[in-house]
């Protein structure tokens, strides 16, 4: 299953939020992990990881604005904002869902460590598989490209959002989208 191009912010939105709704109402644990997941990248624009670290510590009470990049040798941080739609509930259950991957509980300060972080991000990873398949036929580069055209209809310059996604190069952004879109 590719990204689907055609397919736009507000309506992968719309329904991120409405399988949200149906799966609280299910006490589907699974189907709500996944839909904060996805509506966390949709929202961010960041990577699956990147949102479930941050969910994590989120979920975990800890005070957390952003996570460290992911795919950077550096220690940048992307700023994250948590949905208002998803309520301190929502966080249980994924870490719920989480908690049969992540064996360990780790701490912010756990996470600072390079060694922790990647055996954190590895546990991640495993989880993460279990996102697929969804019944909503989205992937998350969908929800990131959703993000970026978002971003691109606003003004937002390039170089921005280069910054926000954590992308190495323009060529990036440049290869998915027509010149249509990136000129507005």
């Amino acid at each position: 299953m590719g990204w689907a191009k055609d397919v736009d912010y507000d309506s992968l939105n719309k329904l991120i939020l409405e399988d949200l709704k149906q799966n609280r109402k299910k006490k589907s644990r699974a189907g709500v992990a996944r839909d904060v997941v996805f509506l966390m990248v949709l929202r961010n624009g960041c990577r699956v990881s990147e949102a479930m670290e941050f969910l994590y510590l989120k979920a975990k009470g800890y005070d957390v604005s952003g996570v460290r990049l992911r795919k950077r040798s550096t220690k940048e941080y992307r700023p994250i904002k948590l949905p208002r739609e998803i309520t301190d509930k929502d966080l249980k259950t994924y870490l719920g869902w989480l908690s049969v991957w992540a064996k360990q509980d780790y701490t912010k300060e756990d996470l600072k460590n390079d060694i922790i972080w990647r055996e954190f991000h590895r546990q991640l990873a495993k989880a993460a598989k279990f996102l697929y398949p969804n019944p909503l036929q989205i992937n998350t580069t969908t929800l990131r490209h959703a993000w970026i055209k978002k971003q691109l209809a606003s003004g937002v310059n390039l170089r921005t959002i280069k910054k926000i996604t954590g992308l190495r190069r323009f060529d990036h952004i440049l290869r998915d989208f027509d010149e249509h879109e990136l000129l507005g």
